[in-house]
């Protein structure tokens, strides 16, 4: 059950909390959204997620967007701004890129991770302001043999040549 408040969509009722959520494989989602209680993402989210519980995401799960949550396990996919306000854990085969914010990490051999984060049991303004200016890098290709050499070249034609 994902909810934007604290009632269902129609007003009338509170959300249950502790009952879990799914979100499956195969389903895609663009937008914000918020979850309440424990959830487990199978599929793709782009765009921020807020999470009351653990955030797990599966193997073949991801998420673009800036997440917080209690805790996040990541064996799938994760890019964007990330804080966890207990623990993030990256499976082996997980991936975990961006910035951000956790009290305790743990990452498992073999996960791939490219991120900037702050783990530390309290968050200082100098975190805030550190994360803050680190840009976000995930929508960058990674080089090229081409593009490699062509960046070469250009260094070397803006270097001055240096006589020995």
């Amino acid at each position: 059950m994902a909810v934007t408040t604290g009632k269902d969509p129609s007003g009338s009722k509170t959300a249950r909390q502790g009952q879990g959520n799914t979100f499956s494989a195969g389903c895609r989602f663009t937008g914000n959204v918020t979850f309440v209680g424990p959830t487990i993402v199978s599929g793709r989210i782009d765009g921020d997620v807020d999470c009351d519980g653990l955030l797990i995401i599966e193997a073949g799960g991801a998420i673009v967007g800036n997440v917080t949550a209690t805790s996040i396990v990541v064996h799938g996919s994760l890019s964007g701004g990330i804080e966890a306000r207990e623990t993030i854990e990256v499976g082996s085969a997980g991936s975990l890129s961006g910035s951000g914010y956790t009290p305790c990490l743990k990452v498992d051999a073999g996960a791939h991770m490219d991120a900037n984060l702050v783990v530390s049991a309290e968050r200082s303004i100098a975190h805030i302001n550190r994360s803050a200016s680190v840009p976000d890098m995930s929508n960058v290709s990674p080089l090229t043999p081409a593009r490699a050499e062509a960046a070469e070249q250009a260094t070397e034609a803006a270097l001055p040549a240096v006589n020995g």
